[in-house]
């Protein structure tokens, strides 16, 4: 059995240095040669400050083996405005499940991108966004 740090395969952050996030920039992510004989878990993770305006953040996605980008939203906050996210301060940290067992068709390398797919064009307070992918189980 693999330890939980031997199971990350892929692990890769992107800092926004004035904390925007504009809609016309996705962020790109490239992947090279995972192991075809394994099936994949994979997770987006971001971090917010606490003074993001909305209780959620919609994102697309899309990874070279599909046709047509997902969307998927997380809600970041209570209505009550309480943050559910991870951390202290003015820094929030969470984790959005993206994938799970995916089995790759191919070793080699493919792109994944994402991008914030909110209402207006340029989010403040976004103070990074990454993704994670963790080996899940060998394909007999």
């Amino acid at each position: 059995m693999l330890s939980c740090n031997e199971r990350l395969v892929y692990s890769e952050y992107d800092t926004f240095g004035e904390t925007k996030w504009a809609y016309k920039n996705p962020k790109y992510f490239h992947i090279s040669a995972l192991d075809t004989t394994y099936t994949y878990n994979g997770s987006l993770h971001f971090t917010i400050l606490t003074d993001y305006p909305y209780r959620n953040i919609w994102f697309r996605y899309n990874m070279s083996d599909k046709k047509e980008p997902e969307q998927i939203q997380m809600t970041l906050a209570t209505k009550q405005g309480k943050w559910l996210g991870k951390g202290g301060g003015r820094l929030r940290h969470y984790s959005l499940p993206l994938f799970q067992n995916k089995k790759l068709t191919h070793q080699d390398t493919f792109t994944f991108w994402v991008q914030q797919y909110m209402r207006v064009d340029t989010l403040q307070g976004i103070k990074s966004v990454g993704l994670e992918i963790s080996k899940d189980r060998e394909v007999f």
